[in-house]
This record gives C-alpha cells, structure tokens and sequence, in this order.
C-alpha cells in the first residue's frame, strides 16, 4: 500500500509511506518511511466528491498501474510494467470523449487533453494510478498520477508529487505480484 497521508484536507502538503503485510488478515508493516509531499492545489477532496480539474486529489483507494517516463527504460529495479513517454502520448480530460481518462498515441487528439511530454519535469518519471478506470466516470476526473514535484512548495493539479529519488524509491518497492494499491486520506491510520 501506498498510503499519502494529508494532515489537513484543505492543504497541498503531505506525507508518502509504504507498507506490506503478509495476507488481508495480518498487521501492516512500514516498510518506507514518511516521505514529504505535495497534493492537488485545493487539497484533498471528501470521498467521491473529486471533479474534473478541481484541483483536488481524490480521497479513497485504488489499484496502480504502470510506470512511466521519458527514459527508454525503467530504472534499475524496477518490477512494474513501464512505458516510455513519446512526443505523440496524450491524456484525454474531455469528460464526455469515449477515450476520457486514457492515455493516447499518434495524432493529436482534437479534444481537451495533455501532452504527456509538456510537463518535463514532472513526468521525468511517474506512476498511472487506475483511479476512475474500472468504470471510468464522465467527469469524475483524470491523469492522476504520482510523478516528480516540480519543487518542494509547488502543489500539484491532482496528483501526488514527491522529490524524484523518492519517486524511484517507490517504484523500485512495487511487486506487481502483490497487487499494490494506493490510498489517499486525512487519517494516519490504515
């Protein structure tokens, strides 16, 4: 579990940590210290209240997906599915498009999106969360992601933003096999 922890919902500031356990009925463990970072602009939203460009990362958990970033490889060490951001990737945000919260190559999409590579630091190297994925839910909102900060006191969208190393450390902790979830909140407690 990646669990980001937000002391005040209202804030952008938090903290990231891992933890494991054996099987659904056994203790967490802390496997990654509390790691500072930044949240969504407006703070956190309450559960199932996050909106399209809100600027609020949505509370709740969720599955992740894959990694990505600019690099033709993933770091060494790193175990998740990765793929490699092109000048031709988008992530459609048009609410009412068929291909709302997708990740798109080739042409430019003519409906509201982002390129993937406009953020440069950013995406240097990330992480697709599977938030609003299984369905996806015309304006519920997209693209979130835990990827680089762009600084320490910079908020994010939507997304969780760390400093880059911690975003590498992370990714090289994720074992797709033990079906790592992420969970965003205002509570310490899991």
């Amino acid at each position: 579990m990646v669990l980001v922890y937000v002391p005040d919902k209202e804030k952008t500031d938090g903290v990231v940590s891992c933890l494991s356990r054996e099987n659904a009925s056994s203790p967490w463990k802390l496997d990654i210290e509390a790691m500072p970072a930044r949240i969504g602009r407006n703070g956190l939203s309450k559960p199932g209240e996050k909106g399209e460009g809100n600027g609020k990362l949505p509370a709740g958990e969720w599955d992740l997906g894959f990694a990505f970033g600019f690099s033709p490889d993933a770091p060494e060490g790193v175990k998740i599915p990765y793929r490699q951001i092109t000048d031709t990737d988008y992530w459609v945000d048009e609410s009412n498009a068929p291909e709302y919260n997708c990740w798109l190559s080739g042409k430019e999409p003519s409906i509201s999106h982002e390129k993937m590579t406009a953020p440069v630091i950013r995406y240097n190297i990330g992480l697709v969360t599977l938030y609003n994925v299984h369905p996806i839910l015309p304006g519920k909102g997209s693209a979130i992601f835990l990827h680089v900060w762009l600084n320490p006191d910079h908020p994010t969208a939507g997304c969780v933003a760390l400093e880059r190393d911690n975003v590498i450390k992370i990714l090289q902790w994720l074992d797709p096999e033990k079906r790592p979830r992420i969970r965003a909140q205002a509570s310490q407690e899991l």
